[in-house]
Protein backbone atom coordinates (compact mmCIF):
# COMPACT_ATOMS: atom_id res chain seq x y z
CA UNK A 1 0.00 0.00 0.00
CA UNK A 2 1.25 3.62 -0.39
CA UNK A 3 2.03 5.98 2.60
CA UNK A 4 2.15 9.82 2.20
CA UNK A 5 6.35 8.75 2.86
CA UNK A 6 6.44 7.24 -0.39
CA UNK A 7 6.05 10.14 -2.11
CA UNK A 8 3.71 8.15 -4.68
CA UNK A 9 0.02 9.21 -6.12
CA UNK A 10 -2.59 7.48 -6.63
CA UNK A 11 -2.42 5.69 -9.82
CA UNK A 12 -5.66 6.32 -11.16
CA UNK A 13 -6.79 9.78 -10.28
CA UNK A 14 -3.21 11.62 -9.78
CA UNK A 15 -3.39 12.67 -6.27
CA UNK A 16 -1.08 12.17 -3.29
CA UNK A 17 -2.52 10.10 -0.19
CA UNK A 18 -3.31 12.58 2.65
CA UNK A 19 -2.98 11.92 6.37
CA UNK A 20 -5.32 11.36 9.06
CA UNK A 21 -8.92 11.66 7.84
CA UNK A 22 -12.49 10.01 7.61
CA UNK A 23 -12.24 7.39 4.86
CA UNK A 24 -15.59 7.21 2.44
CA UNK A 25 -16.77 4.81 4.82
CA UNK A 26 -16.41 6.93 7.93
CA UNK A 27 -13.54 5.09 9.43
CA UNK A 28 -10.73 7.07 10.21
CA UNK A 29 -7.36 5.98 9.41
CA UNK A 30 -4.19 7.05 8.25
CA UNK A 31 -2.73 7.49 4.96
CA UNK A 32 -2.39 4.16 3.75
CA UNK A 33 -5.39 2.85 4.98
CA UNK A 34 -7.21 6.52 3.41
CA UNK A 35 -6.05 5.13 0.37
CA UNK A 36 -7.73 2.31 0.63
CA UNK A 37 -11.20 3.78 1.53
CA UNK A 38 -10.70 6.18 -1.21
CA UNK A 39 -9.50 3.44 -4.08
CA UNK A 40 -12.99 2.84 -4.73
CA UNK A 41 -14.18 6.52 -5.69
CA UNK A 42 -11.07 7.23 -7.32
CA UNK A 43 -11.34 4.15 -9.41
CA UNK A 44 -14.95 4.89 -10.60
CA UNK A 45 -14.30 8.81 -10.92
CA UNK A 46 -11.60 8.04 -13.42
CA UNK A 47 -13.94 5.83 -15.36
CA UNK A 48 -16.47 7.48 -15.56
CA UNK A 49 -14.03 10.13 -17.15
CA UNK A 50 -12.46 8.04 -19.45
CA UNK A 51 -16.21 6.74 -20.18
CA UNK A 52 -16.97 10.28 -20.74
CA UNK A 53 -14.56 11.45 -23.23
CA UNK A 54 -14.85 8.51 -24.99
CA UNK A 55 -18.64 8.76 -25.80
CA UNK A 56 -18.23 12.02 -26.40
CA UNK A 57 -15.59 11.47 -29.13
CA UNK A 58 -18.03 8.65 -30.17
CA UNK A 59 -20.71 11.07 -30.37
CA UNK A 60 -18.15 13.48 -32.45
CA UNK A 61 -17.66 11.41 -35.10
CA UNK A 62 -20.87 10.56 -35.50
CA UNK A 63 -22.46 14.22 -35.59
CA UNK A 64 -19.27 14.65 -38.08
CA UNK A 65 -20.12 11.26 -40.54
CA UNK A 66 -23.81 12.51 -40.72
CA UNK A 67 -22.85 15.81 -42.01
CA UNK A 68 -20.17 14.59 -44.16
CA UNK A 69 -17.48 16.38 -41.96
CA UNK A 70 -15.61 13.41 -41.02
CA UNK A 71 -12.19 12.45 -42.86
CA UNK A 72 -11.97 9.19 -41.18
CA UNK A 73 -14.57 6.09 -42.85
CA UNK A 74 -18.04 7.31 -42.97
CA UNK A 75 -20.63 4.39 -42.76
CA UNK A 76 -23.78 7.03 -43.16
CA UNK A 77 -23.12 8.46 -46.62
CA UNK A 78 -26.17 10.88 -47.60
CA UNK A 79 -26.73 14.15 -48.73
CA UNK A 80 -29.20 17.02 -48.75
CA UNK A 81 -31.96 17.77 -51.81
CA UNK A 82 -29.63 18.64 -54.60
CA UNK A 83 -31.10 22.18 -55.66
CA UNK A 84 -30.48 21.39 -59.14
CA UNK A 85 -32.46 18.34 -59.50
CA UNK A 86 -36.46 19.02 -60.19
CA UNK A 87 -39.56 18.25 -58.42
CA UNK A 88 -42.03 15.92 -60.32
CA UNK A 89 -45.19 17.11 -59.73
CA UNK A 90 -47.82 14.62 -60.36
CA UNK A 91 -51.10 17.33 -60.83
CA UNK A 92 -54.29 16.68 -62.82
CA UNK A 93 -55.52 19.91 -61.86
CA UNK A 94 -54.80 22.72 -63.34
CA UNK A 95 -55.58 24.91 -61.13
CA UNK A 96 -54.14 22.94 -58.14
CA UNK A 97 -50.60 22.68 -59.90
CA UNK A 98 -50.43 26.14 -60.79
CA UNK A 99 -50.97 27.49 -56.87
CA UNK A 100 -48.56 24.45 -55.88
CA UNK A 101 -45.76 25.68 -58.15
CA UNK A 102 -46.29 29.29 -57.21
CA UNK A 103 -45.85 28.20 -53.30
CA UNK A 104 -42.81 27.20 -53.87
CA UNK A 105 -41.36 29.58 -55.68
CA UNK A 106 -42.60 32.43 -52.89
CA UNK A 107 -41.22 30.28 -51.08
CA UNK A 108 -37.38 30.34 -52.36
CA UNK A 109 -37.16 26.97 -53.35
CA UNK A 110 -34.51 27.50 -56.33
CA UNK A 111 -35.62 23.79 -58.13
CA UNK A 112 -37.37 23.29 -60.85
CA UNK A 113 -41.05 21.82 -60.71
CA UNK A 114 -41.99 19.81 -63.67
CA UNK A 115 -45.39 18.92 -63.72
CA UNK A 116 -47.17 16.08 -65.33
CA UNK A 117 -50.99 15.64 -65.45
CA UNK A 118 -51.19 11.57 -65.27
CA UNK A 119 -49.80 8.77 -63.91
CA UNK A 120 -48.44 7.20 -66.93
CA UNK A 121 -46.14 10.36 -68.23
CA UNK A 122 -44.83 10.14 -64.33
CA UNK A 123 -43.44 6.91 -65.24
CA UNK A 124 -42.15 7.93 -68.58
CA UNK A 125 -40.52 10.87 -66.81
CA UNK A 126 -38.86 9.03 -64.27
CA UNK A 127 -37.79 6.11 -66.78
CA UNK A 128 -37.19 8.80 -69.66
CA UNK A 129 -39.68 7.10 -72.28
CA UNK A 130 -42.60 8.20 -74.43
CA UNK A 131 -42.64 11.81 -74.34
CA UNK A 132 -39.82 12.20 -71.82
CA UNK A 133 -37.33 10.00 -74.23
CA UNK A 134 -35.11 13.52 -74.28
CA UNK A 135 -35.03 14.94 -71.01
CA UNK A 136 -31.88 15.87 -69.53
CA UNK A 137 -30.48 13.42 -66.76
CA UNK A 138 -30.28 16.92 -64.82
CA UNK A 139 -33.81 16.60 -64.18
CA UNK A 140 -33.50 13.34 -62.47
CA UNK A 141 -36.58 14.10 -60.02
CA UNK A 142 -35.40 14.67 -55.85
CA UNK A 143 -38.83 14.55 -55.29
CA UNK A 144 -42.32 13.30 -56.08
CA UNK A 145 -45.41 15.57 -55.05
CA UNK A 146 -48.47 12.89 -55.64
CA UNK A 147 -52.04 13.42 -56.13
CA UNK A 148 -54.06 10.22 -55.76
CA UNK A 149 -56.83 11.41 -57.21
CA UNK A 150 -56.14 10.65 -61.45
CA UNK A 151 -57.59 9.48 -64.28
CA UNK A 152 -56.11 6.55 -65.64
CA UNK A 153 -53.02 5.63 -63.65
CA UNK A 154 -54.03 6.83 -60.15
CA UNK A 155 -51.82 7.95 -57.42
CA UNK A 156 -51.47 4.88 -55.85
CA UNK A 157 -50.68 2.81 -58.49
CA UNK A 158 -47.83 5.04 -60.01
CA UNK A 159 -46.17 4.75 -56.03
CA UNK A 160 -46.64 1.02 -56.39
CA UNK A 161 -44.47 1.57 -59.99
CA UNK A 162 -41.98 3.64 -57.88
CA UNK A 163 -41.65 1.64 -55.35
CA UNK A 164 -40.93 -1.53 -57.44
CA UNK A 165 -38.47 -0.38 -59.23
CA UNK A 166 -34.87 0.10 -57.38
CA UNK A 167 -33.79 2.83 -59.45
CA UNK A 168 -36.37 5.21 -57.76
CA UNK A 169 -37.05 3.15 -54.66
CA UNK A 170 -35.23 5.95 -52.62
CA UNK A 171 -36.60 9.20 -54.10
CA UNK A 172 -39.04 10.68 -51.34
CA UNK A 173 -42.74 10.34 -52.34
CA UNK A 174 -44.87 13.20 -50.98
CA UNK A 175 -48.64 12.20 -51.50
CA UNK A 176 -50.50 15.30 -52.13
CA UNK A 177 -54.47 14.41 -51.51
CA UNK A 178 -57.55 16.21 -50.61
CA UNK A 179 -58.43 12.60 -49.33
CA UNK A 180 -58.57 12.37 -45.70
CA UNK A 181 -59.79 8.67 -45.78
CA UNK A 182 -58.06 6.01 -43.26
CA UNK A 183 -58.05 3.68 -46.04
CA UNK A 184 -56.12 6.17 -48.46
CA UNK A 185 -53.57 6.66 -45.48
CA UNK A 186 -53.13 3.37 -44.74
CA UNK A 187 -52.47 2.24 -48.09
CA UNK A 188 -50.05 4.97 -49.07
CA UNK A 189 -47.70 4.42 -46.41
CA UNK A 190 -48.31 0.76 -47.14
CA UNK A 191 -46.84 1.25 -50.72
CA UNK A 192 -43.76 3.06 -49.06
CA UNK A 193 -45.01 6.68 -49.16
CA UNK A 194 -42.69 8.95 -47.00
CA UNK A 195 -45.56 11.56 -46.14
CA UNK A 196 -49.45 12.17 -46.76
CA UNK A 197 -50.94 15.35 -46.56
CA UNK A 198 -53.76 16.70 -46.95
CA UNK A 199 -54.38 19.75 -50.15
CA UNK A 200 -55.04 22.60 -48.69
CA UNK A 201 -58.34 24.34 -49.88
CA UNK A 202 -56.86 27.75 -49.91
CA UNK A 203 -53.79 29.28 -50.88
CA UNK A 204 -51.97 30.83 -47.79
CA UNK A 205 -52.53 27.13 -46.45
CA UNK A 206 -51.21 25.82 -48.96
CA UNK A 207 -48.19 27.95 -48.82
CA UNK A 208 -47.84 27.31 -44.74
CA UNK A 209 -47.51 23.88 -45.66
CA UNK A 210 -45.23 24.36 -48.83
CA UNK A 211 -43.02 26.05 -46.38
CA UNK A 212 -42.91 23.39 -44.09
CA UNK A 213 -42.23 20.69 -46.85
CA UNK A 214 -39.60 22.84 -47.89
CA UNK A 215 -37.82 23.20 -44.31
CA UNK A 216 -38.17 19.47 -43.76
CA UNK A 217 -37.40 17.79 -46.99
CA UNK A 218 -34.63 20.19 -48.37
CA UNK A 219 -33.30 21.74 -45.49
CA UNK A 220 -33.24 19.37 -42.59
CA UNK A 221 -33.17 15.74 -43.48
CA UNK A 222 -30.21 13.80 -45.12
CA UNK A 223 -31.45 11.61 -47.51
CA UNK A 224 -29.48 8.24 -49.16
CA UNK A 225 -27.99 9.04 -52.60
CA UNK A 226 -29.84 8.46 -55.40
CA UNK A 227 -28.60 6.26 -58.60
CA UNK A 228 -28.64 8.44 -61.76
CA UNK A 229 -30.58 7.35 -64.38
Amino acid sequence: MLSEADGSRHQCCGRKPKGYQRGRCGNQSGAAGNHVHKTSSCVAKAYARKLFCSQKSACYKLIHSDTGLSTGINHMEGSRVDPNKAILLVEDNDADAMSVKRAFRESGLANPVVRVERGEAALEFLNRTGNFADRSPALNPALVLLDLNMPGMDGLEVLQAIRANPKFSRIPVIVLTTSTHDRDVEACYQQGANSYVQKPVDFDRLMVAVKRMKDYWFELVILPRQEEV
